[in-house]
């Protein structure tokens, strides 16, 4: 096991403190130890001159002349000879004359050094190379002597040094053992846990969130948990650790449920909880990249047909109701390996993965249009019938993933072009690119008849069927090409609405039929808005101050909007309507009953009059099941108190039945042709065609 650097760091601490505690104890055992030595060599020193010290009190005591002391020289030998490291022991008067010594040749002279003249006790004297002790011998009544007893400083120097050696020699032992043990206690008592708590950090900063230090359960009582017996510091640490890990545990999780949350809301549609575009462009590359490898899928686009109708009368929550019923019997209809995708508003897509040719995708989607068809959505009192558009192009992998939208959307447009509620498959032998370079040829027609004033207005006379006479005109668009001749509106209608030129032939429609206006005082004109001009709001604005500017009376100007429109916006088209119809005007709802909902939108639109669609009219005089439709839809209108008009009324059988059944007004060819001049007034040059 590798000791953490905090171990170490700790022992290096302790090591050199410990070595500072050697030294200073070194010294002071050294001091201690001389003293100690001192004292005994004084004592040693009062030991040998004591049966000295009673001879010479005892030959005083007697009387006896100083030189009887002479003899004492020899004992004195005796001693130094005995005692080794003794360098000099002799007895002496007060003026430090000899009377023994250890050596005879020196009785007689002068003690070398004699610092204290009158002494009752025994001294002790360290000089430069000696240790002195000197012990007195009083008499009454007689002359006072002294011993004295020099021992070598090299005794004491060696006994120090030793001393030192034996202290520094015990002191190292002690500390390394004692380091030792500190060593391993602190690796312990303290290495292990801190190389697990590094180890479980290193495991941790991998992203590794299950490491634990601590073998407690988690959901311990707090009691136990921060209980303080027997634990330490280290011990909370770990716990601690343990307890961010757990954090960090919890964090993660919900990190990983947010993260698969945000990964289902970036690839699903919040409302259905089907796949959106994201997700269905990579399953779609995907299928591409297949496709290469051999596996053909088809790729499917669905519009649902009249749904903004529904947005518009009922709200978007009974919208947002529709779409997941609808997503529900969409779903029904798929295997588990097709996927169907929202991509925004009333659009579908699906990939139908693994089909050889079209006509699997044919039976499929073809199943789903009838069950969308078959199905009746119901609100309170209200129930509607919806349809789907569906494009169907195959995914070969001989286009890219971009290529297939576009070919999808191509199909899906002429679904509805062709009536709607049908499957449409793409073909590649479409001539598309000379489509769209017509259109686009077209489209610079358009513009040139603008700049050069080549358009006309035509007039067709709406008739009252009671008395035969004239209510009042539809103004109809016509192009003058540059032959001369008039160009039907089929032929550059659609490029206006693919290039978005629909409002600036609205706007020369108004001006022009106000001046028709002006020009005949008697009449009225209804003229046709496209659903192009509802969302310019500036357009009312126009139609308001050319009114305003050229004094048109109430009623006399009036506009028909198709029943299209209507679905496409129908809150914009009550706006238009009730703004207009403030200053007068008049309106007429379109091709009324081609829709799914027609009844249904009916009561929440002010108009004035209902033109029923020429499909109801042309064949009523030989089609019994036609007259009971027309019938409900003229009991209708006039339960809401609004005008009955029969387009394409072609013959006088046609205009007895209308008559019988009380419809109002009629308009086609046998009540009277659009013209350049309106009935009975010449010189007029202004037409217009429907739009």
């Amino acid at each position: 096991m590798k000791t953490p650097r905090i171990s170490m760091k700790l022992f290096r601490i302790l090591g050199i403190s410990v070595l500072m505690i050697i030294a200073a104890h070194s010294l002071l055992y050294q001091h201690l130890t001389r003293k100690n030595i001192v004292n005994q060599i004084f004592l040693r020193g009062t030991e040998l001159g004591h049966p000295l010290q009673q001879k010479v009190h005892f030959t005083l005591e007697l009387g006896s002349a100083r030189e009887s002391l002479y003899g004492l020289s020899y004992q004195c030998n005796q001693i130094k000879e005995s005692t080794p490291d003794l360098l000099e022991i002799a007895v002496f008067d007060r003026n430090g004359n000899i009377v023994a010594h250890d050596d005879p040749g020196k009785v007689g002279m002068r003690i070398s050094y004699f610092p204290i003249q009158f002494i009752n006790k025994p001294i002790f004297r360290e000089s430069q190379n000696s240790l002195d002790t000197y012990l007195p011998v009083i008499q009454k009544q007689a002359e006072p002597f002294f011993i004295k007893i020099s021992f070598s400083k090299r005794f004491l120097t060696n006994q120090t040094y030793q001393a030192l050696i034996a202290s520094i020699f015990f002191s190292i032992t002690t500390i390394i053992l004692f380091l030792i043990l500190i060593y391993f206690l602190t690796n312990s008592l303290l290495g292990v846990r801190i190389t697990k708590i590094l180890g479980a950090f290193e495991i941790l900063s991998r992203g590794n969130l299950d490491v634990r230090l601590t073998a407690l359960p988690k959901n311990q009582s707090k009691a136990h948990s921060h209980s303080c017996r027997g634990r330490d510091e280290l011990d909370f640490l770990m716990e601690s650790f343990d307890k961010m890990a757990d954090r960090l545990e919890s964090i993660n999780e919900k990190r990983k449920k947010q993260e698969q949350q945000l990964n289902y809301l970036a690839t699903h549609d919040p409302l259905t909880g089907l796949s959106n575009r994201r997700l269905l462009e990579h399953t779609l590359r995907k299928a591409v990249l297949h496709a290469k490898r051999g596996r053909k899928s088809s790729f499917v686009l669905m519009d649902l047909d009249n749904f903004k109708f529904v947005n518009d009368t009922l709200g978007h929550s009974v919208g947002d109701k529709v779409l997941m019923n609808l997503t529900e019997i969409l779903k029904n209809q798929l295997r588990g390996t097709d996927l169907l995708a929202r991509l925004g508003g009333d659009e579908f897509a699906l990939i139908l993965d693994n089909t050889e040719d079209v006509e699997e995708a044919k039976v499929v989607t073809a199943r789903m249009c009838q069950a969308v068809e078959d199905y009746r959505f119901t609100y309170g009192s209200h129930s509607f019938q919806l349809g789907l558009s569906i494009g169907i192009v195959m995914i070969d992998g001989t286009v890219d993933p971009g290529m297939v939208l576009s070919q999808a959307d191509s199909a899906m447009y002429s679904a509805k072009k062709q009536g709607r509620n049908r499957v449409v498959v793409y073909s590649a032998t479409d001539d598309i690119l000379n489509q769209l370079s017509e259109i686009g040829e077209w489209a610079i027609r358009i513009k040139d008849a603008l700049a050069d004033n080549h358009f006309r207005l035509y007039f067709q006379p709406i008739v009252r069927l009671n008395d035969s006479k004239i209510s009042h005109y539809e103004a109809l668009l016509r192009l003058v090409d540059r032959k001369g001749e008039i160009v039907p509106p089929g032929k550059f209608i659609p490029a206006a609405e693919q290039f978005g030129l629909m409002p600036q032939l609205d706007r020369w429609v108004v001006k022009h039929t106000i001046q028709t206006l002006i020009e005949y005082p008697e009449v009225r004109i209804y003229a046709n808005i496209s659903s192009y001009s509802l969302a310019d709001t500036s357009f009312i604005s126009f139609i308001e101050e050319n009114m305003l500017q050229y004094g048109i009376g109430p009623g006399r100007l009036g506009f028909e909007i198709t029943e299209t429109a209507v679905v496409q916006d129908l809150n914009l088209a009550k706006m238009w309507i009730e703004r207009l119809k403030n200053f007068g005007c008049k309106f007429a709802l379109d091709d009324f009953g081609t829709g799914f909902n027609s009844f249904l939108y009916l009561q929440h639109l002010p108009v004035d009059q209902l033109k029923l669609d020429g499909l109801f009219i042309t064949n009523l005089a030989g089609d019994n099941a036609q007259r009971p439709l027309v019938q409900a839809m003229h009991q209708l209108a006039r339960a809401l108190g609004i005008e009955i008009v029969a387009e394409c009324v072609e013959n006088s059988e046609i205009v007895d039945i209308l008559k019988g059944i009380g419809v109002h007004y009629g308009q086609g060819f046998h009540l009277g042709r659009p013209a350049a001049i309106i009935s009975g007034h010449q010189g007029s040059s202004r037409t217009q065609y429907k739009m």
